[in-house]
């Protein structure tokens, strides 16, 4: 990829925040449908905030799941060309796909993968980079910076086909000396955002419960419920930052693996004395979801539209905005998951949610490992991760 100047942009975070003109809370009504469920509270919240009817928002958070072979496929055989898929709500309603040639020839190729039902949504761009330039500049650059000490965060602009940046503001006159002197070399359309902080681990038998210290202090969310592929033993997840020994009713749970550091922030307690079930709880009221499905990480899409529970902010949705995003070190990967608070929640996010699920209807994305300093994104581990321990979800 060419070196040129990169295009900075100033963005304090906290005095960035947009209000909408309406008011959504956690009580939000389902609204046209009467029934009490991940998918009609999402549905209802799509509809308001997109300005379209109940059952287009149905169709359209349907949608978003009938794809999940697609984008690996790309990314895995078309990595020269391919830049990128995602999402696009408004003006219209779009299913965005981005290659740096030929992309209608090359999509021909993958049509066992893409169901009738989106074929009317799709809509190619042509971009000037790929994706696999933009991820192979973004750890180029990471490296740069580690070496040279500045703390920082990043991500990828697939809409935009560029690598971000965040530098807090007290490393900004270094990184500026950095770059004139040439210790940094950016890539070209390199967004650089200067912020107060990066993001934030949200630590203060299934999924969604309260975990407690000894002292009986509410301390994290559970995740969802799992099993060792390698034992046969059940349980349940948490964040792996959350080091301290956890108690559910009064019980330690025993500790079975964790991993806090690069990709992977998780930590899994065996059943002690508990029946795990497959379920997660999703609303503040003790409501219980069933898991059936899981969407690894290349499954996932900037632009859909997820959903999240823990114990301090209760249930909030938001957007995925970056698939690459990796959070305050250890964790300093980019491959942790980012959803912005497109519903105006005064937070989407806060801690005490670290380790709780993140879910589409009944499907296991991800859970939560830390917010933005101003709560306005959250930041999800993908579940396929879980893997690492030996993991899976149990779906039935």
């Amino acid at each position: 990829m060419k070196r040129k100047i990169f295009q900075l942009c100033i963005s304090i975070l906290a005095s960035a925040i947009i209000i909408f003109g309406f008011t959504l809370t956690a009580g939000a009504s389902p609204g046209e449908n009467n029934e009490h469920t991940p998918q009609t509270v999402l549905a209802k919240l799509y509809s308001d905030r997109f300005g379209v009817t109940f059952d287009e928002a149905v169709h359209r958070l349907k949608l978003q799941n009938e794809f999940p072979e697609l984008q690996p496929e790309l990314q895995e055989n078309e990595s020269e060309t391919f830049g990128g898929l995602w999402i696009q709500h408004e003006p219209e309603y779009n299913i965005v796909i981005a290659f740096t040639q030929d992309g209608s020839e090359m999509l021909k190729k993958y049509s066992e993968y893409i169901p009738e039902s989106i074929k009317p949504y799709i809509k190619l761009v042509t971009v000037k980079y790929s994706l696999a330039e933009l991820l192979e500049s973004q750890k180029e650059l990471l490296l740069s910076l580690t070496q040279l000490g500045i703390k920082k965060g990043s991500g990828i602009d697939i809409k935009k086909n560029a690598v971000k940046i965040k530098i807090p503001i007290k490393y900004m006159e270094e990184f500026i000396v950095a770059t004139n002197t040439n210790k940094i070399e950016l890539p070209e359309n390199t967004i650089v955002d200067f912020v107060e902080a990066l993001p934030i681990p949200v630590t203060d038998i299934y999924g969604g419960l309260t975990l407690r210290k000894s002292n009986n202090t509410p301390w994290a969310t559970s995740g969802f419920s799992v099993i060792n592929t390698a034992t046969g033993v059940t349980g349940i997840t948490t964040a792996g930052h959350v080091t301290e020994p956890m108690y559910y009713n009064g019980v330690e749970l025993d500790l079975g693996g964790s991993i806090y550091g690069g990709s992977w922030d998780v930590r899994f307690y065996e059943n002690t004395g508990f029946t795990v079930t497959n379920e997660f709880q999703w609303w503040e009221d003790g409501s219980t979801f069933p898991v059936t499905s899981t969407k690894s990480h290349n499954q996932q899409h900037v632009g859909d539209i997820v959903s999240k529970y823990g114990r301090v902010t209760k249930y909030t949705a938001g957007e995925i905005t970056d698939l690459y995003a990796p959070c305050a070190a250890p964790i300093n990967y980019p491959t942790f998951i980012e959803v912005d608070n497109i519903f105006s929640y005064s937070k989407i996010a806060d801690n005490g949610d670290s380790g709780g699920p993140c879910f589409s209807g009944q499907i296991a994305l991800g859970t939560i490992v830390a917010r933005s300093p101003d709560f306005q994104k959250l930041y999800y581990m993908a579940i396929n991760y879980i893997s690492a321990l030996n993991l899976s979800v149990i779906t039935n």
